[in-house]
């Protein structure tokens, strides 16, 4: 199993894993799509990507979907059934356009000019200590609210945990919980 660093722009943001399957471990942000989508191309070379894991529903996770279902139409995007159920509300659309928007603006980069509100879909809701068996990896989900209330953790092959934000952000100094909605 490969673990590689397929982040649009900076690092650290989005990862692809090269399994039996290939899989996407979040989808970043709109503005960093089209590098991203290069990386992700580049490291395929002509596979196909399988699946999206998506930690939560927060722009700077999901904004990137409408360009990789563009790229890679038969993925499927695997998230919680919370997550599942924003990312059709309209409020939560137009706050992830509208923040996708700001980001890029503040950054100097141009927005996705395809960007489509219904690419945001989330396909399989996975539930607490379900698995998923996705081309011969089987990836556990497992619940991690505290950051937000869709938060979901995967273990793929027992072998590699991508955990949510709730789990914390380390850098090599300071580790810092992201808990927004309850530390619990």
């Amino acid at each position: 199993m490969k673990i590689i660093d397929v982040t649009g722009v900076g690092e650290g943001a989005v990862f692809l894993l090269r399994g039996k399957a290939n899989i996407l471990f979040e989808a970043g942000m709109a503005y960093a799509a089209d590098a991203m989508i290069k990386k992700i191309r580049e490291e395929l070379d002509g596979q196909e990507l399988d699946a999206v894991l998506l930690s939560h529903s927060h722009y700077d996770h999901v904004a990137g979907l409408p360009a990789v279902r563009r790229e890679w139409p038969g993925v499927k995007v695997y998230a919680s059934e919370r997550a599942k159920e924003i990312l059709v509300k309209p409020g939560a659309l137009e706050t992830i356009r509208r923040l996708s928007r700001e980001a890029a603006e503040a950054s100097g980069l141009s927005w996705d000019s395809e960007y489509d509100d219904r690419d945001l879909k989330v396909d399989i809701a996975l539930k607490d200590g379900e698995t998923a068996d996705i081309r011969g990896d089987q990836v556990y989900a497992f619940e991690t609210i505290g950051h937000t209330k869709c938060s979901l953790s995967y273990m793929v092959d027992q072998d590699v945990i991508f955990a949510s934000e709730t789990v914390g952000v380390t850098t090599s100094e300071v580790y810092m919980p992201c808990y927004l909605v309850s530390y619990r």
